[in-house]
């Protein structure tokens, strides 16, 4: 049950609810800077691409399902 709350999250409203870590963000949603209004170093902003794509093959999974009606 978890696991299908977790894939009804569309990937570009992921990060939106993680406003006491991030204060910026680019048109999909992606963190840019900081909650001190800090531009995220590359590593971490690679690290947050990677958890995007994960969750947008996981949503791409959900909306199959639910348009295959199981």
């Amino acid at each position: 049950a978890a696991k299908l709350a977790k894939m009804k999250i569309p990937p570009s409203e992921m990060f939106l609810s993680e406003s006491d870590k991030y204060s910026k963000f680019d048109e999909n949603g992606l963190p840019t800077h900081d909650t001190e209004g800090k531009e995220l170093s590359k590593g971490q902003a690679k690290k947050l691409k990677k958890l995007f794509e994960a969750q947008e093959k996981l949503h791409k999974e959900y909306l199959q399902m639910v348009q295959n009606g199981s």
